[in-house]
């Protein structure tokens, strides 16, 4: 099942245009954009985080596995 179909299993409204996804960075330098190889990996579970202090504590709200 995909990650969309997870969050709405337990309750989480997920629009139809939803794309999961990394930040890389909070840099305001402008990067342009390159080619790279494709990034895979297979998710086994999703964790609601909460960043506090400016992104420098971090609080685990719940975890769901998704295998």
């Amino acid at each position: 099942m995909t990650l969309a179909g997870e969050l709405h299993k337990y309750g989480f409204r997920v629009p139809e245009n939803f794309r999961p996804h990394l930040t890389l960075s909070y840099n305001r330098q402008f990067v342009p954009p390159r080619a790279i190889d494709p990034v895979t990996f297979t998710a086994t579970e999703f964790v609601l985080i909460h960043s506090r202090l400016w992104l420098s504590e971090y609080r685990i709200l719940q975890r769901w596995a998704l295998c």
